[in-house]
Formats: structure tokens, sequence, C-alpha cells
């Protein structure tokens, strides 16, 4: 019980020295509450968080020993979930939505005589949001996955792959719907037509 109570103290200290630390040195603003590494957070050399960040209230970002990192004038909005073992990395100026999901890893499920739980975690896996980006709310972004310079992803969409620069993806799984034609100097539907 003790143990608990002292844990619990350690962490809400930990959150504030987070808070201060980003916003005083970089401008940076993590919403309190928010869950996770704080450990990472305050002292990995693997972390880097940018200057001007903002995430909203309620994330958990899960830091394994992999290097995560968030660009300059990133905003990321409330409800965010991170899962990090190997590498995550978000570009500069990306806008993500409520409620995103971005993991880097996976459960195992191979062994059938062992319940998934128990299976280790998929390593090697990466995720990368290049600069420029808007996620909407309610995305899921798989291991395995970079989304293009200036993408667009749609609400709700799963990305299981590879989304191209200058791209606008929907769905489950996300596929690409229009990609931005620099001769014609706009967005294109996929097949060539208009708009």
């Amino acid at each position: 019980m003790i143990n608990r109570v002292f844990k619990k103290i350690i962490d809400i200290v930990g959150m504030y020295w987070i808070y201060i630390k980003l916003h005083v040195k970089k401008k940076t603003v993590i919403k309190l509450p928010f869950r996770g590494s704080i450990d990472k957070l305050l002292w990995s050399d693997k972390v880097n968080i940018g200057n001007n960040v903002f995430i909203g209230k309620y994330a958990h970002l899960v830091i394994g020993g992999g290097k995560f990192s968030i660009g300059d004038r990133t905003r990321i909005n409330d409800g965010f979930e991170l899962i990090c073992n190997n590498s995550v990395e978000i570009g500069e100026n990306v806008v993500i939505g409520p409620m995103v999901f971005i993991g880097d890893s996976e459960h195992t499920y191979d062994d059938i005589s062992k319940p998934i739980i128990e299976q280790p975690m998929s390593e090697d896996g990466y995720v990368k949001i290049e600069d420029d980006c808007w996620v909407g709310a309610g995305v899921c972004i798989s291991q395995n996955v970079i989304i293009g310079k200036h993408s667009v992803i749609g609400a709700n969409a799963v990305v299981t792959k590879e989304i191209p620069p200058y791209s606008v993806a929907v769905g489950v799984p996300a596929r690409v719907i229009k990609k931005y034609d620099f001769n014609k100097q706009q967005w294109l539907k996929v097949g060539g037509s208009e708009k």
C-alpha cells in the first residue's frame, strides 16, 4: 500500500516536473493529466520533444527503449495514445486529431499454447510521420508505416502501409484517394479526375 502511494506521488511530481521543464525551456505544453513513461520523458536521451509543441489532455505515452521524437510546432489533441518500443518520429508542423493511436509494435500470437498477453511484443517496428501532415480524429497508425510529407489521413482511418507524400488517404485499411499534381497545381482524385 505504501509503495503504491509513494509511486503515485512520484508520478504526480514527475508530471509537473515534465510540464515545467518543457514549458519553460521550449514553450512546449503537455496538458495535465497524462500517463506514461515519466522517467523516459524526463531523462532519456532517446526522447526529443521540439519547441512550441502542444499535447492535449489524457495523453498516454508508453516509451520502451525506443527513440521518440516530435518536431517543432506540432499540435496533438486530447486522448493521444502512443506505444514506442523502437522508433516513432513525428515531424514538424503536424496536426494530430483527438483519440489517435500510434504504435511501432504489436502483440505476437505465433505460439497458440500461450495466451497472447504472455507473448512478446514485435520488435524493430517504426512509424514516421513526415512534416506538415494532418492526421484526423480516431486514426490508428500501425507499425512499419511512413506517412509522407503534407499528407492528410481522414478520420477513423487505419493506416497499415506507407502513404506517399502529398496524398489524402481514408478508410479501413487506409487507401489513397487524392494526390497533389504539381503540374496542374491542384489535388486530383486517384485515377486522374479533378477534385
